[in-house]
């Protein structure tokens, strides 16, 4: 658990205002304190301050019958008391009470309550490491020369309180207090450390803030908020060797295995402190004998537990126990968070190296399916990814190897993608947040099907991981997360991918539409500029044309000269040339109206062989087939067979003595009429393929053709609801095909399985 900058802010001053918000340490304590601490004060002060607090007397009194000092007065009023005790003592017992009291018992300020048996922190174990800690630094000094610099009761009230911060900790958090300590005995590391990132502030700032809350004395809050931190924290300080022999004393307390929930042996510490503060080894020894007794003594004595020294032992002995075996526990589940990290990073190295760049939806999916099976070591129940928009989900399945046998495509309920896919939800089962992806599957999810949402990118699509509960449950959040974005990031980086090379496709698409409306209207504008050519040539050339064809015509019927006649007669034939290339001309412009009938595809074909003679004479042979089962069809008949005749001649001039075949048939695949010619010429070049139908193109000798024949074909064609292609043979010559969708005389297609 972590906190961001602004959390962490908020968090502190919560935890502040609920320190102000515990009592406060009366005023005749602080009074007692401050008295006690002063060289000019004697012992009718204290006594006069003792007697006026009813319940701090009654205290004192009862520590006189439980003296340590080996006398007992069962009589003694507050005076005999002060004098039995002195002045540290008196000091110390109003500390201990005053603290012992406000807090003992306090329900938690942060509204956090324990179950019960849950409750890690110990407050009787932890008023024996504090007062361990208070007779050490106290036994210390009194020992060395620190008595010089630090008054004996100044040490043992700085040990008594040195760690109030994380008693309040416990007061107003208890449970969030107990994780930070279970945190720092399983991971070996300090009890600050793990309350910044538990909690969101270290026990010693809260220590400081509650001692100033109390207006303790200046020295006691330095120790509270220095003492166990790093020997140069306090090396600036007027109190630092107070600071010091108690954060000595706290490590010498915990190598005698008294220490609370949280405190693990800090040894390496104590040769530095010992040597900042001239301490010997023999002085450690000494200070440390019988501590366990002292210990047990001095909690009865203060009335905070009964227990013998014998007591105090075991239950150290025990703490310790249970400390070495939440450390061993720490451990082990640190070596498996270890294992699953190198897994982590493994099954990323692997997901990363299976070629990802430029994957595909599909095989990314599958690529992130073989990678939970890695981490998880089985694969998902499936992969479920909601496009963007109203497209439907797809759920991909997978066998027990992990590899992608279906995909099952689902349709999703309006807003169900915002409802049921929260990014910041943990693990739910699967059933219960999409009941319409059982519904589209028409059978149940795994019971133990848990959906994990993984992290797409912004504009991507959401993915959601099936899995089963105790596996995705099996990771650390770290660790989850870490997964939930890399496999995520590689599902959205292929969708994202998949829909640009969509959007590419559709770009060229519309880019062949543009560059194909381009040409048609280049077409069309040629075509409209021929088509008034031809207009015009028509009208300002039929005339003169049909004057000379007549007078030639006249004229070679009353010539009797044989060359005259010839002479005569070639007019007439050029006349005609010229009349039928305005007509072509026209044609090309503006295709004509057709006007179908039911005839017989022979009859087209016979029709289009004898213009071919009429106009070209005999030349080469011409071989027909055409099925059997051939039925009626219904086009204009004239207008096929001018097209047909146009390939014939093409076919002709080609090759002059060459086959012809043509080939009448039935397009098994989408019924289209298809009448193909074939000549054995030899081909066309890849110019002529190109170019073949535009008006005037010919690659025939200058003055052989005009170039219109085939530009006919193709109108008359289109007319006709068809169209004309061009190809080359696979060994020579070059194929002609009409095409024609609309022929059959029923205006039924049929189909390939009809």
């Amino acid at each position: 658990m972590s906190f961001k900058t602004a959390d962490l802010k908020r968090r502190v001053e919560l935890i502040l205002e609920q320190l102000d918000q515990l009592p406060t340490l009366s005023s005749i304590a602080l009074r007692l304190l401050e008295v006690t601490s002063s060289e000019d004060s004697d012992a009718s002060d204290v006594i006069e301050l003792v007697s006026a607090d009813p319940s701090l007397s009654a205290r004192l009194l009862q520590l006189c019958r439980r003296s340590h000092l080996g006398v007992s007065l069962e009589d003694a009023d507050v005076a005999h008391a002060v004098k039995l005790l002195g002045f540290e003592e008196v000091r110390a017992a109003a500390a201990a009470v005053q603290v012992f009291e406000l807090l003992e018992g306090l329900a938690s300020h942060g509204g956090e309550v324990h179950g019960e048996g849950e409750a890690l922190f110990e407050p009787g174990a932890f008023w024996q490491h504090s007062i361990a800690v208070a007779i050490l630094a106290e036994k210390l000094v009194r020992l060395s020369p620190l008595r010089r610099t630090v008054r004996p009761a100044d040490a043992f009230l700085g040990g008594l309180m040195h760690d109030l911060g994380q008693l309040a900790l416990h007061t107003i958090l208890p449970r969030s207090f107990d994780r930070a300590c279970e945190t720092a005995e399983t991971h070996g590391c300090g009890i600050d450390e793990t309350c910044r990132r538990v909690i969101g502030a270290d026990s010693h700032s809260v220590g400081r803030h509650l001692a100033q809350h109390w207006q303790l004395p200046a020295r006691l809050v330095e120790v509270v908020w220095l003492s166990g931190g790093p020997l140069e924290a306090s090396a600036t300080s007027a109190n630092r060797d107070l600071i010091r022999v108690v954060t000595l004393g706290d490590r010498l307390a915990r190598r005698n295995l008294l220490a609370h929930a949280g405190h693990v042996a800090l040894q390496g510490d104590i040769p530095r402190y010992a040597a900042a503060l001239n301490l010997d080894q023999a002085t450690l020894e000494k200070a440390c004998a019988r501590i366990h007794d002292e210990v047990a003594a001095r909690a009865a004595s203060l009335g905070m537990g009964n227990a013998a020294n014998i007591d105090v032992l075991r239950q150290s002995i025990d703490r310790a126990t249970r400390l070495l075996s939440r450390m061993h526990a720490g451990q082990f589940r640190q070596r498996a968070m270890a294992q699953a990290r190198s897994r982590t990073l493994r099954a990323a190295a692997e997901l990363f190296d299976s070629g990802m760049p430029g994957a595909s939806l599909t095989t990314a999916i599958s690529a992130v399916a073989k990678s939970a099976m890695t981490i998880f070591s089985a694969p998902p129940r499936g992969i479920l990814f909601m496009p963007r928009g109203t497209a439907p989900a797809e759920l991909f399945q997978f066998d027990d190897s992990g590899a992608h046998v279906e995909t099952v495509r689902i349709a999703v309920p309006l807003g169900a993608m915002v409802a049921d896919c929260d990014p910041d939800a943990g693990l739910a089962p699967a059933g219960l947040l999409f009941p319409w992806l059982e519904a589209g599957l028409g059978s149940p999810l795994p019971a133990d099907a848990v959906a994990l949402r993984l992290l797409c990118s912004d504009d991507a699509s959401a993915a959601i991981l099936l899995h089963a509960s105790a596996q995705a449950a099996s990771l650390e959040d770290a660790t989850r997360d870490l997964l939930r974005r890399m496999w995520g990031s590689a599902i959205s980086s292929a969708a994202i991918r998949d829909r640009m090379d969509a959007l590419g496709d559709q770009l060229m698409a519309s880019n062949q539409q543009l560059v194909a409306a381009q040409d048609s209207l280049t077409r069309q504008r040629a075509s409209h500029a021929v088509a008034e050519f031809a207009y015009g040539a028509a009208h300002e050339m039929n005339n003169p044309l049909t004057v000379i064809s007549g007078r030639a015509q006249a004229l070679a019927r009353k010539l009797s000269d044989s060359p005259l006649r010839e002479s005569a007669q070639e007019i007439v034939r050029q006349a005609h040339k010229l009349s039928d290339l305005i007509t072509s001309l026209k044609l090309a412009a503006e295709a004509p109206t057709p006007a179908p009938q039911v005839v017989s595809m022979i009859d087209v074909v016979n029709d289009a062989v004898r213009l071919l003679r009429q106009r070209e004479g005999d030349g080469c042979p011409v071989r027909v087939s055409i099925e059997e089962s051939m039925p009626p069809v219904r086009l204009d008949r004239s207008q096929v067979a001018q097209a047909l005749r146009e390939l014939l001649q093409n076919a002709q001039e080609a090759d002059p003595h060459g086959e012809i075949f043509v080939r009448v048939q039935i397009d098994p695949e989408d019924d289209r009429l298809m009448v193909s010619v074939t000549d054995a010429g030899p081909g066309l070049s890849d110019r002529a393929l190109d170019h073949a139908f535009d008006p005037f193109f010919s690659e025939k000798p200058a003055g052989r053709q005009p170039g219109l024949g085939l530009t006919r074909a193709r109108r008359l064609a289109e007319a006709n609801s068809g169209q004309i292609s061009l190809r080359n043979g696979p060994d020579r010559g070059a194929i002609a095909c009409i095409l024609l969708a609309e022929w059959r005389a029923d205006g039924l297609a049929r189909s390939k399985a009809a």
